[in-house]
């Protein structure tokens, strides 16, 4: 990825799916590893079992008018 380019990321709900009733509130946390509980992510692109190099990553989700986010096709 490009650092300051702007990616479309779609995203299935899997295991992590859950019916909540309504009123409720749902934080979300954007993260790039969630080590340990899968593999470590250096963030390098380098194969899980040899990377030794890693760098920084600067997660930054964007919604606004310009960058919507729409759940309508998980929506009941």
């Amino acid at each position: 990825m490009t650092p300051g380019k702007i990616y479309g990321v779609t995203v299935h709900p899997w295991w992590f799916a859950h019916r909540f009733p309504k009123g409720h509130r749902l934080a979300v946390f954007i993260r790039s590893s969630v080590f340990p509980g899968t593999a470590r992510n250096l963030n390098m692109g380098d194969p899980i079992a040899t990377a030794k190099r890693m760098a920084v990553a600067h997660v930054e989700l964007l919604h606004d008018k310009s960058h919507p986010s729409s759940l309508s096709w998980y929506q009941l």
